[in-house]
């Protein structure tokens, strides 16, 4: 699970899908980019880090029932189903943030 706060910010990721991709810290992360969706590769049908909309906009406002990615990590490349809910954070209560959860995360060829 991934979590973004109100302006978009990648704030966090839960340790399950941190190790699934190979890194050992979030640290360790930070060193790969600024925000993860910068991990998403660009290739028609797939949602990735659009330059002039957010990407977290788009899937909770498309009709479609499948938003995927393929997430490119320490030479390695995954696939995954993108779920986006809304939450609440305690530094800014009164904004929507946003938890993404990666399903069926896997790695491919």
């Amino acid at each position: 699970m991934l979590i973004y706060n109100h302006q978009f910010e990648f704030v966090g990721i839960d340790k399950k899908d941190l190790t699934m991709l190979g890194f050992s810290s979030l640290e360790e992360l930070q060193t790969q980019c600024d925000d993860f969706a910068d991990l998403f590769v660009k290739k028609p049908s797939y949602i990735y880090n659009f330059k002039n909309f957010k990407w977290i906009l788009y899937i909770l406002n498309s009709n479609s029932e499948h938003s995927k990615a393929i997430i490119s990590a320490k030479d390695r490349a995954f696939a995954v189903d993108l779920r986006v809910d809304i939450i609440y954070l305690a530094d800014n209560p009164k904004e929507e943030g946003y938890t993404i959860t990666l399903r069926n995360l896997h790695q491919v060829d």
